[in-house]
């Protein structure tokens, strides 16, 4: 792994090919190198992160049970995905596409792990701003037919699982027709 490493740190503009945050570390888990990308993503100084854990930016949106999820696949499958919130390094929560990969000796012991990530802040205000649009008055901002439409169709769902009853009042004068 050093000769790879070595390769990266003689020839900078491979690591910038990257349009994804690379980030190596060691089997204890402490950053080797990261990538330009990464700096630019988390707002980590790369010289600030060598040698330090990824756990850095831990956001504390996940719980231990998705720690113990995500390394327990990275044990067994040598790779876990998914998605994942982070802190930058001024304290901004962010979400990110995550790919992380456990490299093994001949023995199976671990040697690295090689994460690659990529910001999903644009894609999650987009999904948020269709959420809105879809289910808000644009005037009013008020919730509409199709936010009420789809709650109530939830209700009904967690009713039939639980099997429950659901009971529904309406008032009159708040009900366009």
């Amino acid at each position: 792994m050093q000769v790879e490493l070595h390769l990266f740190a003689k020839k900078p503009y491979l690591s910038q090919l990257f349009c994804n945050s690379v980030a190596i570390t060691d089997a204890d888990n402490r950053i080797l190198y990261a990538n330009p990308a990464y700096e630019k993503i988390t707002g980590y100084k790369l010289k600030n992160v060598i040698g330090k854990k990824p756990s850095i930016s831990k956001s504390g949106r996940h719980g231990p049970e998705f720690d113990r999820k995500m390394w327990a696949a990275l044990n067994k499958e040598l790779h876990w995905e998914g998605e994942i919130w982070d802190r930058s390094e001024d304290g901004a929560v962010f979400p990110k596409l995550m790919s992380i990969d456990r490299l093994v000796d001949e023995e199976g012991k671990t040697r690295n792990f090689i994460a690659m990530f990529h910001d999903l802040s644009e894609q999650k205000a987009s999904e948020e701003e269709i959420e809105r649009l879809q289910y808000y008055d644009s005037l009013a901002t008020l919730p509409n037919r199709s936010l009420f439409r789809h709650r109530f169709q939830h209700e009904f769902e967690v009713s039939r699982r639980q099997k429950t009853c659901v009971g529904v009042t309406l008032s009159g004068e708040y009900i366009k027709t």
